[in-house]
């Protein structure tokens, strides 16, 4: 990341950083209408995205703070099942 981001000043904000790195969704909207589902562009860094996807499961998967935080939010009502 330090590499890609020429450490980190490449970006003003966090919020421009996450749209780059593809972990932040985006509504299809037009005034105040939705249209389907909050999605990440698809113009993000593919490559940066796997990064993250891959650290956040290593974090989860080793016992800790992270994996505690992350077993609690997927016991919540409501909590999104990942179809198998």
């Amino acid at each position: 990341m330090i590499l890609v981001t020429n450490e980190f000043k490449l970006f003003s904000n966090p919020r421009k950083f996450a749209c780059y790195a593809g972990v932040s969704p985006f509504e299809n909207s037009s005034g105040t209408s939705l249209r389907g589902k909050a999605r990440v562009s698809h113009y993000a860094n593919k490559r940066m995205k796997k990064l993250f996807h891959l650290g956040a499961m290593a974090a989860i998967c080793k016992d800790g703070e992270l994996a505690h935080y992350y077993q609690r939010k997927v016991k919540e009502p409501g909590a999104r099942r990942r179809k198998k």
